[in-house]
């Protein structure tokens, strides 16, 4: 009994925190073979299905299309390098998406959904733009500091635009956003 326990004391609990985690499966070819595939996979079958090229019922012809796409599409590593530049942008330019939405839904009505779309389409293009730079697609000499940077005058010019524009009648048509809601209870109108 006191041997098993000399034994069991002298074992140690293997290193199973997220960043090894992460390093195991990247030597397996979770994040170069295996999404990459499923990725595929899922967009091809769904496209398939939805499309119905082959007839309604031919779903098991759907799924060995879908595979032989998404095997075929991993023989050069040509795909896992592709995705592994572009969805760690993509995460970040949701991220900006996400603020940029938070900030305009503190100015802008509801009425204005335009302006969320134009924000998100150039987000997009700026993760396409910096995945293609990263691959050696686009080797243009644009600074994308510069972009930045005329993006958010822009954005700031539109901005008052859409708060001082004189075609509105602000007594009529009052100002709806959460902020101007905000401020004007604070400031004791009750109105914004």
């Amino acid at each position: 009994m006191i041997e098993e326990m000399v034994i069991m004391a002298g074992m140690t609990l293997p290193d199973v925190s997220i960043p090894t985690l992460l390093a195991q499966w990247e030597k397996a070819g979770l994040f170069s073979y295996i999404l990459p595939f499923l990725v595929i996979f899922a967009v091809v079958f769904g496209l398939l299905e939805r499309l119905q090229i082959f007839g309604g019922e031919s779903r098991g012809v759907n799924a060995v299309i879908s595979t032989a796409v998404g095997l075929l599409s991993l023989q050069f590593n040509f795909v896992g390098v592709f995705f592994s530049q572009l969805f760690p942008r993509f995460g970040i330019g949701v991220a900006i998406l996400l603020v940029a939405m938070v900030f305009l839904g503190l100015f802008v009505e509801n009425k204005m959904i335009l302006v969320f779309f134009w924000v998100g389409a150039v987000v997009g293009l700026g993760v396409l733009g910096t995945t293609f730079q990263s691959l050696g697609w686009f080797t243009g000499n644009i600074d994308t500091g510069n972009i930045a940077g005329l993006v958010l005058i822009g954005g700031v010019i539109l901005l008052i635009y859409s708060m001082t524009s004189k075609d509105r009648d602000w007594k009529e048509n009052p100002n709806n956003s959460p902020l101007a809601k905000m401020l004007g209870s604070i400031g004791g109108s009750g109105k914004p």
